[in-house]
């Protein structure tokens, strides 16, 4: 019985883990767009304090 559970419960951690890493990197990959298109919309101020110098 013990054994039985112990099994049961690695599954279900492994599942976890599994579910974890996806949404860690769906997130990461959203965050990163987020992150582009913001980077994209700062003022030119900020960019040009930042040292761009594109505009």
């Amino acid at each position: 019985m013990e054994i039985n559970s112990s099994k049961s419960f690695l599954d279900e951690f492994l599942g976890a883990m599994k579910e974890f890493q996806v949404g860690f990197f769906v997130a990461l990959i959203f965050g990163y767009g987020f992150y582009r298109l913001l980077k994209k919309r700062l003022p030119t101020d900020a960019g040009a304090a930042a040292g761009d110098g594109s505009i």
